[in-house]
């Protein structure tokens, strides 16, 4: 009951808390990387897949993966601001993507792999995209998105 004893009211709350991080902050450096370099095979994540597989992943394997993908979007030109929409489904590789945006700064937009071809359009001219990680079966759409946004 910290909060209550500080903050008498949630208008006080709302108009008084502050988080204090430093400017420099970068979660997938700072937290993951730092908790792979202290335990390396510390369990990150069990995922279970659709047909019932279990997986399990390391702080390191996502510090290494995550490494990868970094490395190789910012060969691809993304840099820190750039806004990436992930239309990923409920895939290890969202996280892993996620970490690799982080590292280098730029921002994730999550959406769905429902969205139609208008919708695409619509979230990639207004967030001013500078690309889209997504999953092969909406490849289709992303390209006719594509398309109708360049004209």
């Amino acid at each position: 009951m910290l909060i209550k004893q500080q903050y008498p009211d949630y208008d006080t709350f709302r108009a008084e808390y502050r988080v204090e991080a430093p400017q420099d902050f970068n979660y997938s450096v700072d937290v993951i990387e730092r908790i792979a370099a202290e335990e390396p095979q510390r369990r990150a994540m069990i995922h279970v897949s659709p047909t019932g597989e279990v997986q399990e992943y390391t702080f390191a394997w996502f510090t290494e993966q995550s490494c990868r993908l970094a490395t190789a979007l910012a060969a691809q030109g993304v840099k820190k601001g750039d806004r990436i929409m992930l239309i990923l489904y409920r895939r290890v590789e969202f996280w892993v993507s996620m970490l690799a945006l982080h590292r280098i700064g730029a921002i994730a937009i999550p959406a769905t792999a429902q969205l139609t071809v208008k919708d695409i359009v619509f979230r990639a001219v207004h967030a001013q995209l500078a690309g889209i990680i997504a999953e092969d079966t909406v490849l289709e759409r992303i390209q006719a998105a594509r398309r109708e946004s360049d004209n």
